[in-house]
């Protein structure tokens, strides 16, 4: 029971620091937000911005964290969704370096080091080869953005309906009240919009940080018998372990938790990729709660592009048996590298998550 009140409680506190992170960049975006995010050089193109959702979801590890924050970014037009989608794909990206560094802990012994390795790279590859394909697609053509835009015009007016209305008013007195103090100073709107969404950023954090922790403390033991069960009947389909990862809220849990499980061999690669396409799908319910709680349309088109972008990585990645080699193969020719050279596996990490996003962040910079 206490646990149920830790989750509820937090998942209180996430939506006001979300709705307060919208309302602080509102602040923000009368001074110099608008020029920071739609002038500067590092969203003037969709590669720079996808090197920023990588980096950044890299440092605060939680791709769930950097969409949420995006998604406030729109939901107070601080960014267009159009410059919204390439960092969720980066953000996609970046949250795959958990279960990576996880297998590093395992290198101990050769074989079992190469199947962890092979299992944590499977995300690595599913994800960069989904942005591969969708992300010039999306340049091109605007598939995600058009895609999205007719699902939110299909469902009518967002402002002020339904449950977005609901979330709103449960959490606007405690926000009005946190506005209403800092606007008594004799602070200026810059400062408070900074202080609010820095405040609003540790709670947000915080929160999904603690719920991650107690919902997994929680789901400890049936989570290992429902892996056991998993293997034993062979039914780890995505959409099952999609369910898995709504729960949890956190599709790095998920894959972590199976990684070392691929090293010992109790799971196969195969399983592991089921496991990888739905935890990725499953993890976008966070972005829909974040775009709901601000009741912008915007922010919920976002929302539904980073639940399309892995819907499509599925579509593509999945169902055909030669095209679900691809990842496995990428994966298992790292995983047999690795096995032969372990510094590799280091070099790896430093290089995709790293190096190569800093250097073209870096040449971003070129006149």
């Amino acid at each position: 029971i206490l646990k149920v009140i830790v989750v509820l409680g937090c998942l209180y506190l996430f939506i006001c620091s979300l709705v307060l992170m919208a309302e602080s960049l509102n602040v923000l975006a009368g001074r110099v937000a608008v020029d920071v995010f739609t002038s500067n050089v590092f969203l003037s193109n969709p590669i720079t911005g996808l090197i920023i959702g990588i980096l950044v979801t890299v440092i605060i590890q939680s791709s769930s964290t950097s969409t949420t924050i995006v998604i406030a970014m729109v939901a107070s037009n601080v960014i267009s969704v159009q410059k919204g989608i390439p960092i969720v794909m980066g953000a996609n990206i970046g949250t795959s370096v958990t279960n990576t560094a996880v297998a590093l802990t395992l290198s101990a012994k050769k074989e079992e080091f190469r199947k962890a390795f092979s299992g944590a790279t499977v995300h690595d590859c599913f994800n960069i080869l989904s942005v591969v394909v969708l992300l010039p697609l999306e340049i091109v053509s605007k598939y995600l953005e058009s895609l999205s835009g007719a699902v939110i015009r299909s469902l009518g007016p967002i402002e002020g309906s339904g449950a977005p209305r609901l979330l709103r008013t449960l959490v606007q007195p405690v926000v009005d009240n946190l506005i209403h103090v800092n606007l008594t100073t004799g602070w200026t709107d810059g400062a408070v919009g900074g202080v609010l969404f820095f405040m609003s950023a540790v709670i947000l954090i915080s929160c999904l940080l603690i719920m991650v922790k107690v919902l997994t403390s929680s789901l400890k033991g049936s989570f290992k018998k429902l892996i056991r069960k998993a293997i034993n009947t062979n039914l780890p389909k995505p959409f099952g372990w999609l369910s898995i990862t709504m729960l949890i809220q956190s599709s790095s849990v998920v894959t972590s938790t199976l990684t070392p499980l691929v090293g010992l061999g109790l799971v196969k690669l195969k399983r592991m990729y089921a496991v990888t396409v739905g935890a990725n799908m499953g993890t976008t319910l966070t972005a829909v709660l974040a775009a709901l709680a601000t009741g912008n349309s915007n922010a919920l088109q976002l929302a539904f592009c980073h639940f399309f972008f892995n819907i499509n990585g599925f579509l593509l990645w999945y169902p055909l048996p030669f095209m679900r080699r691809i990842p496995m193969r990428a994966a298992k020719g790292l995983g047999n590298v690795t096995a032969k050279y372990r510094w590799f596996s280091v070099f790896y990490v430093i290089c995709v998550f790293f190096i190569i996003p800093g250097i073209i962040l870096g040449l971003s910079f070129a006149p």
